[in-house]
């Protein structure tokens, strides 16, 4: 716990580039047993075949010199050739078992048989003590019985923990040449192109960071924008396929009406998307602005089909990357934003019951949907009247014409008014809502800026003018650039930023409004997403949302999920499914507690920040319970991974199971085991985008060393994750 202490409260600083990088070398050297302060001996500078090597008193002979032939620099593995014979020493038998004879015999295949491998495992972050790790035994170089006496015999045994068996460490004087400890920091060109995909994907892996620093992020962003929208409601539909024979027959799960299973494969889907999706960009926007046009699974009145919040799903990431005039209109007449905010069946005034209006959407689509609650200038700052106040941008008699303006909407396959989920289902519950002219208000409004709507005409002409008239309101352009960057680069925006992506918005370069492709490339490629030098200051970037931060380990290392396996039927696909994120980490896609969204874009934290006059919104959902439940999720997702590992189990039999176990490939990071600094740098890459402060570097090395490398690696590894998942410094995107 002192040692997390010590990374959650560590400033984030930037990584400062270690020293040249020094590939790992050959080298000559003496053994010198810890326990015993003896040397490794070719006993009486023997060139016999098949002699057991022992210890001696140290005394510079030949027969104590060793020649350490790297075979293979990433892993540390060496062939050990006496230099007074030019004979390998090998373990005597390929048959695994403690007590196995280190014997001295003509090299054969030194660089391919394992008898002849050691993996040098470096045992602190300074100094030269080893354990010596015969790759075809699995085991360590041992001094009988932890003797003293000379000649005593070596043999390879079980490697012990770390902080005993001191007569399984060797000192090796030579290696302090070798480039044992060496760093292999991010190039510039890999930390740029890492922290880029923090901001534009749900997370860098290896292959993405080599794409984006090879074709740029110019190309990258077009490469992006040319591919298709993966289906949220098609990949729902395949997985809740697959799952529906091992549900029982329940009919509402069969039909995903009112069903929590239903609700776990949307879950499903999104995870699958995000984590292995190509079209990243777009559905990181799609994300963003599911924060901006809000539908709340929570809400009581849209929990009848999750397939249908799938769809709108879909409608954000088809839309998200086109034109906002359409994305607005798409929004609006999805029947799922209809029951959420109570446009659908909307019905204009009666007086003879005294009803009027249902105003809920019309004032939340101008409050969060378009143009906010004051006026603004193009840079997001507020407008002032002659006495210094905020201009209110509407009042209660604008949400009233507007409401009704947007009466007489309803389900696309409806055939009484007050139809309802159960009587429509698909495709009702994902078409367009389609006016009932019956329910329609006809009279004059007045909208915004004196906008009229005459009395006559229909519902569809009014919905047209009411939206051309929040579309061309003067607010739109800042309030969405502030929202955009906020949601993916940082949380204090200068209005010098919002005013070039607002004057995007306004006009593409091509006399186009709305232009969403052009917003997105403006809020990615401004100085002030691109400058590093920017992204070192103090007020800089944004707290990770708790699904940005879980995505990207799990996009990081290529995790595989598991897949429910029944009597019932086939085997589903394997599932990332993480249902305990939201009630851990306080949110879940499409999950937030009401229409305002999971946080406030203003909020400010009490203390410092606060002072300052700096925002930090999803500090709001963080308080001393979710820090706790946080990292006790990050331990109980993140503890064992490697899919090495025999102990976790490929399927589940339970299909409405909440967690699964994740499997990670680790196989690259488990090739630096035996190198912590080289490890810890490649964890700065994937995970960091190489801004790990050296503070944060060194707890991390020290650490790594701590972890006994028993299992290959795979601990060292995993323990590494955790670790860096659950610092603050990877919870702060820069």
């Amino acid at each position: 716990m002192v040692l997390l202490r010590h990374l959650f409260w560590l400033p984030v600083a930037a990584f400062a580039l270690a020293a040249p990088i020094h590939a790992q070398s050959s080298f000559t050297s003496s053994a010198v047993a810890e326990h015993s302060a003896m040397c490794l001996e070719v006993p009486g500078a023997s060139t016999s075949d098949g002699i057991t090597l022992t210890q001696n008193t140290c005394n510079g002979r030949p027969e104590q010199a060793f020649r350490f032939q790297v075979i293979d620099p990433v892993r540390q593995i060496f062939s050990v050739v006496a230099t007074h014979s030019n004979q390998c020493i090998v373990a005597a038998s390929t048959t695994a078992a403690d007590g196995t004879p280190l014997v001295q015999r003509a090299c054969s295949e030194p660089n391919t048989n394992p008898t002849h491998h050691f993996r040098l495992e470096r045992m602190d972050a300074s100094g030269n003590r080893f354990r010596l790790r015969n790759i075809a035994q699995a085991r360590c170089l041992d001094v009988s019985s932890n003797d003293n006496r000379i000649g005593r015999t070596i043999l390879l045994r079980s490697c012990q923990s770390l902080t005993s068996g001191r007569n399984q460490n060797w000192i090796l004087a030579g290696a302090a040449t070798a480039g044992f400890g060496a760093s292999t920091p991010p190039s510039l060109a890999q930390a740029d192109a890492a922290r880029f995909l923090t901001q534009a994907s749900f997370g860098p892996t290896e292959t993405e960071i080599g794409r984006v620093a090879s074709m740029g992020f110019e190309a990258w962003i077009t490469d992006q924008f040319q591919r298709p929208a993966s289906s949220h409601l098609a990949i729902h539909q395949a997985i809740h396929g697959e799952l529906t024979p091992h549900l029982g027959g329940i009919e509402r799960d069969v039909l995903c009406e009112f069903s929590h299973a239903c609700s776990l494969t949307r879950h499903d889907t999104w995870w699958q998307i995000g984590v292995r999706g190509d079209d990243q960009l777009r559905q990181r926007v799609a994300f963003a602005l599911s924060q901006f046009f809000v539908v709340s699974e929570l809400g009581d009145n849209i929990g009848f089909s999750h397939l249908a919040i799938s769809d709108y799903y879909d409608t954000l990431a088809i839309n998200g990357l086109g034109n906002f005039r359409t994305l607005l209109e798409e929004v609006t007449l999805h029947p799922l934003m209809g029951r959420y905010l109570g446009m659908l069946q909307n019905e204009k005034a009666d007086p003879r019951t005294n009803s009027e209006p249902d105003e809920n959407f019309a004032r939340e689509v101008m409050q969060l949907f378009s143009i906010g609650l004051v006026e603004l200038n193009i840079d997001g700052t507020p407008r002032l009247n002659a006495s210094g106040q905020t201009i209110s941008t509407y009042d209660n008699t604008r949400i009233t014409h507007l409401a009704r303006a947007l009466t007489g909407w309803n389900y696309s396959n409806a055939t009484r008014w007050w139809d309802w989920e159960g009587v429509v289902r698909l495709p009702g519950l994902v078409n367009n809502m389609t006016p009932w002219e019956s329910q329609h208000d006809t009279g004059a409004k007045t909208l915004l800026n004196g906008t009229t709507i005459p009395a006559g005409g229909n519902a569809r002409a009014a919905l047209q003018v009411a939206l051309d008239n929040l579309f061309h309101h003067p607010n739109v352009g800042p309030f969405l650039a502030r929202h955009l960057i906020q949601r993916l680069v940082t949380s204090n925006p200068s209005p010098a930023y919002i005013r070039r992506v607002a004057e995007r918005f306004n006009n593409n370069g091509s006399g186009v409004r709305g232009d969403m492709r052009a917003v997105v490339r403006a809020v990615l490629m401004d100085v002030e997403a691109r400058d590093a030098t920017l992204a070192q200051q103090y007020s800089y970037g944004k707290v990770k949302e708790p699904m940005l931060r879980f995505a990207a380990v799990l996009r990081a290392f290529g995790a595989e999920g598991q897949a429910v396996a029944t009597a019932g039927g086939a085997s589903t696909r394997p599932l990332l499914r993480n249902r305990g994120i939201g009630a851990d980490m306080a949110q879940s896609v499409m999950g937030s507690p009401s229409v305002f969204n999971f946080y406030r874009p203003n909020f400010m934290p009490t203390g410092e920040l606060r002072q300052r006059g700096w925002f930090a919104p999803e500090l709001q959902i963080l308080n001393e319970a979710v820090a706790i439940s946080t990292l006790n999720h990050l331990h109980g997702r993140l503890w064992q991974t490697d899919r090495d590992d025999a102990g976790i189990p490929t399927t589940v039999s339970d299909p409405r199971f909440s967690t699964t176990r994740y499997r990670f490939n680790l196989s690259a990071e488990k090739t630096l085991a035996a190198a912590p600094e080289r490890l810890v740098d490649r964890m700065n890459l994937l995970l960091m985008a190489g801004r790990m402060s050296p503070e944060m570097r060194s707890i991390l090395v020290t650490s790594t060393y701590a972890t006994p490398l028993a299992d290959g690696g795979g601990d060292r590894v995993e323990d590494l994750i955790f670790l860096v998942a659950s610092s603050s410094q990877f919870a702060v995107q820069r």
